[in-house]
């Protein structure tokens, strides 16, 4: 693994912030660019050879760039099983690509931005920041864009805007998504309308897994759908309109929460800490989920004695692949979830 992953491994994420007391409903924000290279096929109807072509094309007009000097980049087969582990636990890698085949990855030093190469178009561009920052992850990826399309010529109509391999995506080829704690709307039963208005409206909700139909937790992912016949700029504005409504409704839900019915708040934060608590054995999907519930009660003021900083950084131990950074020898499975248990009941116990 390389010491540059390795490094990486050691802090934050930073789509996580330390400290989010000014946007405890939206998590994080991404924007997500895709982009063609003529010439090549879609990665799905191109054979190997062609594949890497085009990685090799890419990686070849990014030297030649200022982009260069800011990023770290490589074939996802040349990386070990941990590496990927850490860039996947990091929202760097999607599960999709560690299955692709020929994938690539770049990415900038800070984590501002990365680049994934033969998903299931040529080039995506994702910037993934904390908090309500749909802009400027859209603004990162526009600059990143503007300078890879200096030595990359991309497919292009002048009837309907850049061409993907999904049709869904032709025009803009821009997504946008934040990530949201809904506890407040969820545990009022509201969730079915919001549900509803998001589909009307022409967005798309979904477990934070990402798959539709799937709206167990607390936690969702509200994405915008439209990228033909609207400009960058309009289904920004039009998309961050719509979360600020979704922010007030969970405002307001919250607020009724506190006033009305405080012991459901007490009783779903109170039980996601006595789970991390009292557990001998924790895999790093209940930690992950745990450890979020309990930073929405440490957010909304329900947990005092816990602090912010250390549920962050327990959020880093429940990954697998960070949480080796921890100990010091390679676990099986089994190890690895009563180690995590054991460190988990020793932090979050006070005297």
């Amino acid at each position: 693994m390389s010491p540059y992953i390795k490094n990486l491994s050691l802090n934050h994420y930073p789509w996580l912030k330390k400290n989010s007391f000014d946007a405890p409903v939206i998590i994080s924000s991404r924007a997500r660019i895709a982009r063609n290279v003529e010439g090549y096929n879609f990665p799905e109807k191109a054979d190997s050879d062609m594949r890497s072509e085009l990685v090799d094309a890419v990686f070849e007009a990014l030297e030649k760039l200022p982009l260069r000097k800011k990023v770290q980049k490589t074939e996802i087969d040349n990386l070990s099983e941990r590496a990927k582990k850490i860039l996947l636990e990091r929202k760097i890698l999607s599960v999709e690509t560690l299955f692709g085949l020929d994938c690539g990855i770049v990415f900038d030093e800070k984590e501002k931005f990365s680049i994934l190469l033969n998903k299931e178009d040529h080039i995506h561009i994702q910037a993934l920041k904390p908090g309500f920052q749909v802009a400027k992850c859209w603004q990162i990826c526009e600059k990143v864009e503007e300078q890879l399309s200096r030595g990359l010529k991309f497919s292009f109509s002048n009837d309907l805007g850049y061409l993907t391999s999904c049709p869904v995506n032709v025009g803009t080829g821009l997504k946008l998504s934040v990530y949201v704690d809904l506890t407040g709307t969820v545990l009022l039963e509201q969730m079915p309308a919001i549900i509803q208005a998001t589909k009307v409206l022409g967005y798309k909700i979904s477990g934070e897994n990402g798959e539709d139909g799937d709206y167990k937790g607390t936690r969702f992912l509200i994405a915008s759908n439209r990228t033909l016949g609207v400009s960058e700029l309009d289904a920004l504005e039009q998309f961050e309109q719509f979360v600020k409504e979704i922010v007030d409704v969970e405002n307001q839900a919250r607020r009724k929460i506190f006033a009305d019915f405080p012991k459901r708040l007490l009783n779903h934060v109170s039980r996601s800490f006595g789970f991390l608590k009292n557990s001998w054995i924790l895999s790093e999907n209940e930690a992950y989920d745990h450890l979020m519930v309990l930073r929405t009660g440490v957010l909304m003021g329900v947990f005092e004695k816990v602090d912010l900083e250390m549920v962050n950084d327990l959020i880093i131990c429940s990954g697998d692949a960070h949480f080796q950074n921890v100990v010091s020898e390679e676990l099986l499975p089994e190890e690895m979830d009563s180690a995590r248990a054991s460190i988990f009941k020793e932090k979050l116990s006070f005297k």
